[in-house]
């Protein structure tokens, strides 16, 4: 049985070696056997790196390096003093010009309802590991408390000696386009924070948002994620540029035990109210807020023209009154009585300026020129010698008698009004509104009112405001005016008046 068994399995061989040879020999197409696809050997203990190629980048977010050099000597330290020269609260601020122009914040350096600020103490940055070393006086130059935005200049050394601004040369920062910042854009804040040790202090972040807010046209505030601690407020915002684009900025503000990034969030005491008996919570870590760098320009503009901010007439204007050179039609810096204006006991030229007084309370008062004018930009210079806040002051023009005429006044708590007397009958054409360009902190400010036929266009320190048309006067003499309202005493300085075509 077993050898028929191996008989057979011989002949088989046999064959199936018979049929490989015919099969190749044919070049026949073979049927192929199902395959089964094995998988992947897994190696659980290989960690499989990326690959680098141009279409398959992997990247990771790193602080963008600054193309010049960190401008933190532009930072200062900012002190408010009391009258008998004690420090009362810290911030920062930035120096933006050469010759001693400082951007802040306004709740900086402003008195609050506990203390009386004074003067500011500026101190500056030597190095980057030193402390800040006292070397000047400030003073306010323009200021805006809705913004929360302050312009100073530097006055006096420590000495009490005044500033030769021609040699001063500061390091300062170059202003940038907050209106370029994007949502996730990498900023540095540089200041002086009050947990942050007494040397300049640098924390970084990036734009979390941009936040609006009612009368603002545009971002009112750039959201960070970088720490702002109290002292930083007023501080420097830079992009990688080195640029200003934000001013740190927190609001509420009331010196050590109030610092101005400890918010009121929680009932702390437990007593039912969450009001100022509760102690503050720190905000730092969180999102913070800094104010774009371009709300801020039109201040800095407004600061560094106010001092000459009437146009200055040619050397050989000789005479208020000059047809020979078309581009002025009138012009008085009162460096001399020529005459021209109308004079009394309340009116009257005095150290280089024209004052207009008053001493009792709900009254009023004016002066003019015999000229009349039709058409015209008139420009005069206002400085608030004496006073209290109650009061207004300005320019008025078409004037025919005391009982018909055209006025444009600004008030000392920051208001202006347009308004027409018509036969001795006050009409308001625009009421009383308030502006943030009128500086209510030195009370210098000029006024603009263009005459066009029957219409009107009213600009405050070079910023138009408002324009109206009304037509019931077609010409009349120009003039100041002052008024008192429940307060007694004002004086009122008016100079560099100037009409141009």
């Amino acid at each position: 049985m077993m050898s028929k068994l191996r008989f057979i399995v011989l002949i088989l061989l046999v064959f199936l070696d018979l049929a490989c040879q015919s099969s190749i020999g044919n070049k026949a197409t073979a049927i192929p056997l199902p395959t089964i696809e094995t998988l992947p050997t897994v190696n659980t203990y290989h960690v499989i790196e990326p690959t680098f190629t141009a279409t398959n980048v992997i990247t990771y977010a790193t602080p963008a390096p600054l193309d010049e050099p960190l401008p933190f000597k532009a930072v200062v330290q900012i002190w408010t003093l009391d009258s008998n020269d004690e420090r009362i609260w810290s911030g920062s601020g930035t120096i933006i010009s050469a010759d001693g122009y400082a951007l802040t914040n306004a709740h900086v350096v402003l008195s609050d309802q506990f203390y009386e600020v004074d003067s500011l103490l500026i101190s500056v940055t030597v190095a980057e590991d030193k402390l800040p070393v006292p070397m000047y006086i400030a003073e306010i130059v323009v200021i805006d408390e809705y913004l929360d935005l302050a312009v100073l200049r530097f006055t006096k050394d420590m000495a009490g000696n005044q500033i030769e601004y021609e040699t001063l040369n500061l390091p300062f920062v170059k202003l940038g386009d907050s209106d370029e910042v994007t949502l996730g854009t990498l900023i540095r804040i540089l200041g002086y924070p009050s947990i942050g040790g007494e040397t300049i202090t640098l924390t970084t972040g990036e734009v979390g948002g941009f936040t609006s807010e009612a009368g603002i046209e545009g971002r009112a505030y750039l959201k960070t994620t970088a720490t702002i601690v109290g002292g930083n407020s007023g501080g420097l915002g830079l992009n990688y540029k080195g640029e200003m684009i934000g001013i740190p900025t927190q609001l509420g503000y009331g010196g050590d035990d109030n610092i101005v990034d400890c918010r009121i969030l929680a009932d702390t005491n437990q007593d039912g109210q969450v009001n100022e008996d509760d102690v503050c919570v720190s905000t730092g870590g969180f999102i913070n807020a800094l104010r774009p760098i371009n709300l801020a320009k039109p201040l800095i503009a407004r600061a560094m023209h106010i001092p000459n901010a009437t146009p200055t007439p040619p050397d050989y204007l000789a005479s208020s009154f000059n047809e020979s050179n078309p581009d002025i039609l009138f012009y008085d810096d009162f460096t001399i009585n020529k005459g021209i204006w109308q004079s009394h006991d309340q009116a009257k030229l005095v150290d280089g300026k024209f004052t207009l007084s008053l001493n009792a309370t709900n009254d009023w008062t004016w002066t003019t020129i015999e000229h009349i004018f039709r058409n015209g930009s008139y420009h005069i210079d206002i400085s608030k010698i004496d006073g209290q806040i109650d009061n207004s002051f300005g320019q008025i023009f078409r004037f025919q008698d005391k009982q018909n005429f055209y006025s444009f006044e600004i008030s000392s708590d920051g208001l202006y009004a347009i308004n027409k007397c018509e036969m001795g009958i006050w009409h308001a054409l625009i009421d009383w509104k308030s502006s943030s360009l009128i500086n209510t902190i030195t009370y210098r400010n000029q006024i603009t009112t263009m005459m066009n036929e029957d219409t009107f266009t009213f600009s405050i320190n070079g910023t138009e405001i408002d324009t109206l048309y009304d037509s019931t006067f077609s010409q009349g003499r120009i003039g100041m005016i002052i008024s008192s309202y429940s307060e007694p005493q004002v004086t009122i300085g008016f100079d560099n008046i100037l009409v141009q075509p």
